[in-house]
C-alpha cells in the first residue's frame, strides 16, 4: 500500500538527516518531484528506493549529488524517459545495481 502520509513537505525534512544510508520510498503517492529533488541533500545515501514514485529525467539529475549511491530502484516510473534511465545509470560512479 505504500506510504499514505509522506508529502513534499515531509521529504525537505527528510533531506535534512544526512547520515542517512537507505530509503525506501516505493509507492509514496504523495510525493512528488519536487520532493524527489530534496533527496539530493542526502549525500550518503547508498541505498533508494522509488519504485512506483513519479520520477523524470529531472528528478533522476536532481539525485547526481548522491555520489555514494550504489542501488537504485526505479521500477514503476513511466514519466521516466529513455535518456532519463541512461542517466540514471551512468552519473553514479559507484552504483552497483539499478532495478527498472
Amino acid at each position: 500500500a505504500g506510504c499514505m502520509r509522506l508529502t513534499d513537505a515531509g521529504m525537505a525534512a527528510l533531506g535534512d538527516v544526512e547520515s542517512l544510508e537507505s530509503l525506501n520510498l516505493a509507492e509514496c503517492d504523495l510525493v512528488s518531484e519536487e520532493g524527489v529533488e530534496e533527496l539530493g541533500r542526502l549525500t550518503n545515501l547508498r541505498r533508494l528506493n522509488l519504485r512506483h514514485v513519479c520520477v523524470t529525467e529531472t528528478g533522476v539529475r536532481a539525485l547526481r549529488r548522491l555520489s555514494a549511491l550504489a542501488s537504485l530502484e526505479l521500477i514503476g516510473n513511466m514519466d521516466l524517459s529513455e535518456s532519463g534511465l541512461e542517466a540514471a545509470v551512468s552519473q553514479f560512479p559507484k552504483m552497483r545495481s539499478v532495478s527498472l
